[in-house]
């Protein structure tokens, strides 16, 4: 009985370090995602343009394609807690980068809150993702522009 202990210890032991290392790849991809995000010249009229940013369609593909494949794979309370610490970094993290950019202008503003409702419309499918969409997209529309402060 003390080797199966040992044995089930071992195993878990395992396994919460692969889960782990699966929201430690998650944050540093969220990491690389930011820093594309801290380049984006938001004065430039062609970003403006621009529908949403492919850093942001990036992560979204990365955080939905994990959470098809642990679905497949996992039961849901442990999908649901390695999802859930996976949001709870990137609320921290994105929550920096949206409150750091610079825009000037209601229409750069505009093009940030597309890049937010991108990410709570995808997110938003999984559980716990619409809170992090909403909060960014808070953070996003308590933005002040030079054009939305008085002269």
């Amino acid at each position: 009985m003390a080797e199966y202990d040992r044995l089930k210890r071992i195993f878990q032991d395992h396994q919460s370090a692969i889960h782990d290392k699966l929201i430690n790849i998650m944050s540093f991809r969220a990491t690389v995602c930011i820093k594309e995000m801290n380049k984006i010249k938001w004065d430039d009229e062609d970003e403006v343009q621009r529908n949403v940013s492919l850093h942001i369609e990036t992560l979204t593909k990365e955080v939905l394609t994990l959470h098809r494949v642990l679905s497949k794979h996992l039961p849901t309370v442990t999908v649901s807690m390695i999802v859930g610490q996976v949001f709870t970094n990137y609320k921290e993290q994105w929550s920096k980068a949206f409150e750091g950019a610079a825009i000037q202008t209601e229409a750069r503003k505009a093009r940030l809150l597309r890049d937010a409702e991108l990410l709570e419309s995808k997110l938003g499918k999984i559980d716990g993702g619409q809170v992090l969409g909403v909060h960014i997209i808070n953070i996003v529309k308590a933005k002040s522009t030079s054009e939305s402060r008085p002269a």
